[in-house]
C-alpha cells in the first residue's frame, strides 16, 4: 500500500518536473562509477577473452551492489529518524529513477521539427535520444528511430523501474537503473566490449524479460484505447 502511494506521487512528479538540470542525478554518478571502474580494471586485467570477461563481471557486480546498498543505507537512516521523512526521501529517489516526462519531451522535440519539415533540426534533436549516427538519415529513418527509442525507453525508463520498485522499493529500482546504465555503456558486441560487457548485457536481458513483455502488452492496450490498429500492434509484439 505504502509503495503504491509513493510510486503514484513519484510518477506525477516525473510528469510535472521531468529531470531538473540543477539537481544531481544518481545515474550520472553510476555512469562515472562505470567509467572509472572500467579504466581501473583494464589496467589490472590483461587483454583476452577470459581476462576481459572477468574484469567486466567484477565491474558489473561492484556497480550493482553499490547502487543497491547506497540508497538502502540512506533510506534506513532516514526511516530510523522519522517514517514520514523516510517516505519523502524514498519518493524523491523513485522520482529520479523514472524518466517518462523527459522521454516525452525529447520525442516531441523531434516531432515538432518534423511537423515543420525541418529535417536537419529533427536529426539534431534525435541525436540526443539515440546512440546511432543521425547525419545521413532521411525523414522515414528519423521517424523509425524515434519510435524505436520511445518504445525501448518506455521499458527502460518507466515500466521496468516501476516493476522493480513495486517489488523492492527505491533500492531495487536503483539496482535496475545500474544494470540498465551498464548495458548502455558497455553492453556492446564490438571489439572493445564483446567480452568486457558480456555479463552486463546478459544481466540486462534477464532483468527485462518480464518488464519488456508488460511494456509490449501495454502498447497493444494503448493502441486499443486510442482507437489505433491494436491488432497490428499485437502482431508486431
Amino acid at each position: 500500500m505504502k509503495i503504491g502511494f509513493m510510486l503514484i506521487i513519484a510518477f506525477i512528479l516525473d510528469l510535472i518536473f521531468k529531470d531538473p538540470k540543477n539537481i544531481p542525478h544518481p545515474v550520472v554518478y553510476i555512469g562515472r562509477l562505470i567509467k572509472y571502474g572500467e579504466i581501473f580494471l583494464r589496467k589490472i586485467f590483461r587483454r583476452g577473452a577470459a581476462a576481459e570477461t572477468i574484469a567486466g563481471t567484477v565491474l558489473t557486480l561492484f556497480v550493482v551492489i553499490i547502487s543497491f546498498i547506497v540508497p538502502y543505507i540512506i533510506l534506513s537512516i532516514f526511516y530510523s529518524i522519522n517514517i514520514v521523512l523516510g517516505i519523502v526521501i524514498e519518493i524523491f529517489i523513485c522520482y529520479q529513477i523514472l524518466a517518462l516526462g523527459s522521454l516525452k519531451e525529447a520525442a516531441m522535440k523531434v516531432y515538432a521539427e518534423l511537423y515543420t519539415n525541418n529535417i536537419e533540426q529533427a536529426k539534431e534533436k534525435l541525436s540526443h535520444i539515440v546512440g546511432r549516427d543521425t547525419a545521413n538519415m532521411n525523414e522515414k529513418d528519423v521517424v523509425k528511430a524515434t519510435v524505436e527509442s520511445v518504445s525501448e525507453n518506455t521499458n527502460d525508463g518507466v515500466v521496468a523501474p516501476l516493476f522493480y520498485m513495486i517489488i523492492g522499493g527505491a533500492s531495487l529500482g536503483m539496482l535496475y537503473k545500474a544494470v540498465n546504465t551498464l548495458d548502455s555503456m558497455i553492453g556492446y558486441k564490438n571489439k572493445k566490449y564483446k567480452y568486457f560487457g558480456k555479463v552486463a548485457a546478459r544481466l540486462d536481458d534477464v532483468l527485462n524479460i518480464i518488464p519488456a513483455r508488460i511494456t509490449g502488452f501495454l502498447y497493444v492496450v494503448a493502441a486499443f484505447l486510442s482507437g489505433f490498429n491494436y491488432k497490428n500492434a499485437y502482431k508486431i509484439l
